[in-house]
């Protein structure tokens, strides 16, 4: 799973696939992958009483406070705290947010795109499963946005290219909401809209979670710094600083005359300071020694400074409230 960028988190959610046809979704039920929430539907008219009722809770709620003045059409960001968006690891419900409808086109009362213009979220993707009757079609609802891609149900490799598209699809849902919050807030979040556009990062990023085995990711500052999880809950951090970020801190250590060794490490960019909680940000330069970890180089569009810690402690963080997508997928199927 990659992209050209990398979105402030991620995390499994569930695809909904639709097709009158119950022998074809049982071959779905069978060649999918694994790790992706499924629910099926053989009617369509049961598929349109679903989005009716469906009210989604995205995670860029958990970071948002918005302006209470607004009206609620047109509600105004004022104030962005990313560290509050990995609260959604607690979220049990999480994975039950729906950001994929993958929608047979040939079905009685209603088609695939009826099914696609019944959702009203402006973020959830929309995949059209043609016959080849049906492609310039496709084609058309593709270039008028009314879906994000189409497959013809007789490619030879359907499930491989299938398994392919809807991971693609479901990161862009999440690059989708992170995007939103960007743009609208763009002021605040000056450096996160570098380091989570830098290729240089972005390939670094997937890297690392590929090699990991991650399946969730949380932002937890405008520097790029990231909580991971693996599918069994266990953390890592990312943690990053760009050179920007790593001067500003050498020249108040400077400034405030920290001891050399403070100093040093930051002078010659070998170590970074983690702080662990709100109040280990308020220690005085003096004792920041006591945070530094060695640190490695990531050339981008400018140097970053990084380390990955599995054993670091982070506010509040409790593993064992945390519901696994493994744990999730396990439900759905029992």
């Amino acid at each position: 799973m990659r992209g050209a960028q990398v979105s402030l988190c991620y995390y499994p959610t569930t695809v909904i696939l639709i097709d009158d046809q119950k022998n074809f979704l049982n071959e779905l039920k069978v060649g999918l992958k694994d790790n992706i929430p499924c629910e099926y539907y053989s009617e369509p008219q049961k598929l349109i009483n679903l989005f009716k009722t469906y009210h989604p809770n995205h995670f860029i709620n958990y970071c948002v406070t918005f302006d209470e003045d607004s009206a609620q059409e047109n509600l105004i960001v004022r104030q962005v705290s990313l560290r509050n968006i990995h609260k959604e690891i607690y979220n049990p419900e999480r994975f039950k947010q729906i950001s994929l409808l993958v929608a047979d086109y040939a079905m009685p009362g209603y088609n695939g795109l009826e099914c696609c213009d019944a959702i009203h979220d402006k973020y959830i993707q929309k995949l059209l499963l043609t016959g080849e009757a049906q492609n310039d079609l496709a084609v058309k609802a593709f270039n008028s946005r009314r879906i994000h891609a189409f497959i013809q149900k007789s490619a030879p490799d359907l499930m491989q290219t299938l398994n392919a598209v809807i991971e693609e699809l479901q990161l862009n849902y999440f690059l989708k909401l992170s995007n939103s919050l960007r743009d609208n807030f763009k002021d605040g979040l000056e450096y996160l809209l570098t380091v989570l556009d830098d290729p240089a990062f972005v390939k670094f990023f997937y890297d690392l979670c590929e090699s990991k085995q991650i399946t969730e990711y949380y932002i937890l500052d405008t520097q790029g710094s990231f909580l991971l999880l693996d599918d069994k809950a266990k953390p890592f951090w990312l943690l990053l600083k760009d050179e920007t970020e790593m001067n500003n801190l050498f020249l108040h250590a400077e400034a405030e005359e920290a001891p050399e060794i403070v100093q040093e490490p930051l002078r010659t960019r070998s170590h970074i300071p983690y702080f662990h909680s709100e109040a280990d940000l308020q220690t005085p330069p003096s004792q920041w020694n006591k945070y530094f970890y060695p640190a490695q180089c990531l050339a981008g569009q400018q140097n970053y400074y990084y380390i990955l810690l599995t054993d670091a402690p982070f506010s509040n963080l409790n593993p064992k409230e945390i519901k696994t997508a493994q744990q999730f997928s396990r439900a759905l199927t029992s």
